[in-house]
Order: C-alpha cells, then structure tokens, then sequence
C-alpha cells in the first residue's frame, strides 16, 4: 500500500515511516502543505495519514478536503479532538500518543470498503473511527 504520512515533527514522522516501511508498504513523507501538494499531484497515495496542525499555521484539514475531492481516504493524527467538520473528510482519527496497533487498525479502516451503516465503531486503542464518509 502507498502512504503519505503529513507530520512535521521529524521524530513521529521518522518512526511512523520505519514502522510502515517494515510492514511492507511505500512510504512519502511531507513536511508541510506544499511538499504534500506536489505528493499529491505527483504520486497520488491510497491512503495518508494527515496531523491536525502543521508549521506555519497550516491545516490538516486543507489536506484532508484535497484528498477528499480526490478519493484518497485520510486519517487525521492529533493530540486533541478533531474539529466536527474533519468527520466529513476523514475515516477517523489517530490520538497522539498512538501504538502500533492503532495505527493498523486506521490503515485497515482506511482501506476497507466502505460499511453501509453510519454508525460509529468502538474506539480501537487510540484510534477513533468516524461515521463512513467515503460515498
């Protein structure tokens, strides 16, 4: 599977890559709303995993509208609760700080088809499942 990882903490984004690349899958990583763009037009992902809040007063959830628009499914990572508004653009989201585990079940949440039920799944470790949005 290809991901784009959209972190601008080195760190998170570093072990976040070495944990996907280990698993098998390609991995770009964007530092800021620019990098991701030309990712995106580019080397379009299956799935990206998207921070909330970026540098430069950039937001995940510009990124999320773009890949939205164009049928990516997205994940959001935060520290705190996402905003009512990304339920609409993303599958769910990643509460920093997250497992392994978390981040697998949000990878396989991302890629499963879509359930024809609205309804919220339990939280799965650190990760919130969003109400499908994926129509």
């Amino acid at each position: 599977m290809k991901i784009l990882i959209v972190e601008d903490e080195a760190l998170v984004a570093d072990s976040l890559q070495f944990l996907l690349e280990t698993a098998k899958h390609e991995v770009a990583v964007a530092d800021d709303m620019i990098s991701a763009r030309n990712h995106l037009d580019h080397d379009p992902p299956d799935v990206a995993l998207v921070d909330l809040r970026l540098a430069n007063e950039s937001s995940g959830i510009e990124i999320a509208i773009e890949l939205k628009h164009m049928g990516v499914p997205c994940v959001l990572m935060s520290a705190e609760l996402p905003p009512t508004t990304s339920r609409d653009l993303a599958v769910g989201c990643l509460h920093k700080p997250f497992d392994a585990e978390s981040l697998f079940a949000a990878l396989e949440r991302a890629r499963a088809p879509a359930p024809r039920s609205s309804a919220v799944a339990e939280m799965i470790g650190s990760f919130e499942p969003f109400p499908d949005s994926r129509s």
